[in-house]
């Protein structure tokens, strides 16, 4: 579900930073998981479309945390959003208005959503409603 809902829904930069939805050892998945600040028993679910290139702010993450793990899910994805955020500060203007404006809420289900790309409102409300349906 997460996976297709940011697929769908993700904006242009999805295409280029493909969606992952499980952890593989032969990919970049643990690492992607990793630089959000998640582990897997954070999760028991989660889609993740970030770009790993430090000319982007753009990040993407539906994330079911699992029992207890609410919290945690949120300080993480708080983090790489305060992250990206320093790490355009001083570097791409543009870029640190994208993740100063990034939305990261927990929806009534209890997936904690977090968008940081261009546009983010509209692509927040299509992830939203697709995860929400």
């Amino acid at each position: 579900v997460y996976a297709d809902a940011i697929t769908d829904n993700g904006g242009e930069l999805v295409e280029y930073n493909p969606v992952i939805s499980e952890v593989k050892e032969d990919d970049m998945s643990a690492m992607m998981v990793e630089a959000m600040g998640l582990t897997q028993e954070d999760m028991t679910a989660f889609g993740i479309s970030i770009s790993m290139m430090n000319v982007q702010a753009y990040g993407i993450a539906a994330v079911m945390p699992a029992e207890g793990k609410e919290e945690a899910v949120t300080q993480a994805l708080q983090g790489y959003i305060d992250q990206q955020k320093a790490a355009f500060e001083n570097y791409l203007a543009d870029q640190y208005e994208i993740a100063g404006a990034a939305r990261l809420e927990t929806l009534s289900d209890g997936t904690v959503l977090m968008v940081m790309c261009s546009d983010q409102d509209a692509v927040f409300d299509a992830i939203k409603a697709a995860i929400e349906a």
